[in-house]
This record gives structure tokens, sequence and C-alpha cells, in this order.
């Protein structure tokens, strides 16, 4: 890691200049971090309405012995989102729900309690959360650790059916990053893939609020994908905020990535480019040695 170290602190100005002036070499990557991008953002949409969401139902609804489960979607051509909380039973009612429009602004949310049935959408989103949940009971694919807990995310998109799984802290000043989890489905929600995302469990420790860190930085085992995952971001637009992230960046084999918790955006670099630019300052002070 001495290696990263010296590469944060001395060349990534270096990584930028040569990113920008070597734009083209970089557009394959640039296609896979859009979508990464675009997904984690969705995911971040629907557990922030959860979060937002659960507030509200601890504090306002009355009988929480009668709820079954609850999740948040993304309405339809909107950038509004929805948090629903429905009964048990096998034909489950909504009894709480809760919208948020793109500021999730507490205040400005939709609050509906009203015994209702699940709309067509609605349903197909129950439908593939029972199903992650009754595939993860006592499947040892899923791994489960002290003080934490399991958040999952149904997602649905015009040719995909996904349910994502994250680890929350269940204590403060810490940001999990990890041991997280995709099922995914088909149009008639048959189970076509299972998969961990990570490898490993990454917990991340800050400071109280106020304190700020420039740069945090966590990386990815070989065998865990290239590129930071939208689990990732959603994580971190979740928590960077609250820890005074400026800067996260993904060290992995083959590119390193930059998330910018400020702007929240994201900008990745192949990591033989890094060396090059490495070599070409290597070079330098080489000679500025020799003139000395």
């Amino acid at each position: 890691m001495k290696k990263y170290h010296l590469l944060f602190r001395v060349l990534l100005p270096l990584v930028f200049i040569f990113f920008c002036l070597n734009g083209f070499s970089q557009r394959g990557l640039n296609k896979k971090i859009d979508a990464v991008v675009a997904e984690g953002k969705l995911l971040y949409r629907c557990e922030m309405a959860s979060w937002n969401g659960t507030d509200l139902f601890m504090e306002k609804f009355p009988n929480k012995e009668l709820i079954g489960g609850y999740f948040s979607y993304p309405l339809p051509e909107s950038d509004s989102t929805r948090c629903i909380f429905y009964s048990k039973g096998l034909e489950p009612d909504v009894l709480f729900e809760m919208t948020f429009d793109e500021s999730f602004l507490i205040e400005k949310g939709i609050l509906k309690m009203r015994k209702r049935s699940f709309s067509r959408t609605e349903k197909e989103y129950y439908i593939i959360r029972e199903l992650a949940v009754n595939e993860m009971s006592g499947d040892t694919l899923f791994k489960s650790y002290q003080n934490t807990n399991f958040n999952l995310i149904p997602l649905i998109e015009e040719k995909s059916k996904k349910v994502f799984v994250l680890t929350g802290p269940k204590i403060h000043n810490v940001v999990i990053f990890g041991n997280d989890y995709l099922l995914e489905f088909n149009k008639n929600n048959i189970l076509i893939e299972k998969k961990a995302l990570h490898k490993n469990m990454i917990p991340l420790e800050y400071g109280n609020e106020g304190q700020e860190s420039l740069v945090t930085v966590h990386s990815h085992l070989p065998e865990t994908v290239h590129l930071m995952t939208s689990t990732d971001i959603c994580t971190l637009m979740l928590y960077s905020k609250y820890a005074g992230w400026h800067t996260h960046h993904v060290v992995t084999e083959k590119e390193l990535n930059i998330w910018s918790c400020i702007e929240d955006t994201f900008n990745g670099i192949q990591m033989d480019v890094i060396q090059k630019i490495n070599e070409i300052e290597e070079t330098e002070q080489a000679k500025e040695l020799d003139n000395n």
C-alpha cells in the first residue's frame, strides 16, 4: 500500500491531467462507470427513502405489530421515491406510505396511513423481495456479523429484476463496505443468479460530527470486480456526508476508482496508465538528482 499512498500524495494531479489528455482510451471504461453510477444512485434513492420512511413510521404508526415488512422504490418517470410498510399474511395490504421528492426532506414528503392493496408495480417488488428472503434463509453464502444487519433493496428496471443485500452497521461512526450480495430474477421471477459482490467486509471508522477526512480508501480483492460497485456508491452517498469525507478511492488490480463525496461524481483510470505516469515521474526525479 506504500506505493498507493505515494501515488495519492504526489502523483494524483498528474493522473487527472493524463486522464484528460487521454480520454479516448477511457471510453469503454466510462460506459461501465455510467451504468454503475446510475444503478448506485437508484439504490441510494431507495435506501434513503427507507431510512426516512422508517423514522416516520416509528414515530407515527401506532400498531407496529401488524407490519410484515417494508421496501422503497423509485416512482416511474419521476424523481420521487416511495417507502411502503405492508401487513403480515399471504395477501398483505399497504398500511403506511411515505413519498419523498429528490430532496428527501421529511417536511416535503407526502404521508398516507390508509389500508390499500398493492399496485401492480408494488406487487412485483414484494414478490422478488420475499423470494430473496426465502433464498437467504439458511444459505451459507450470506454471512452475518455482530453489530450489523442486512438491508434488502429490490430494484426493477426495464430489463432486470434484482434484489441487492447490503450490510448496515448497528453502531455509530462506522461505514461498512462489502458483505453485499445480488440476487437476479428473470421476468417470470425465477432466480437466475446469486452472488457476493465483495468477497469480504470492510468496516471504516470515522470521527465525530465536524471532523473531516480528505481521502479515504478501500481495496477490492482480485476476485472482486475491478470497478467500484453500485453498492459502494450507494453506501458512500448515504454515509459520506455524515462522516465528513471529501474523496473516496477504491483500489483494484486494474483500475483506480475515485468518488467525489462532495459532488457525487466518479472518475476511473486504468492502472496501466498510472504505471506510465509513475515511470515518467521516476524518470524526471532521476534527472533532477543527476542535475544536482
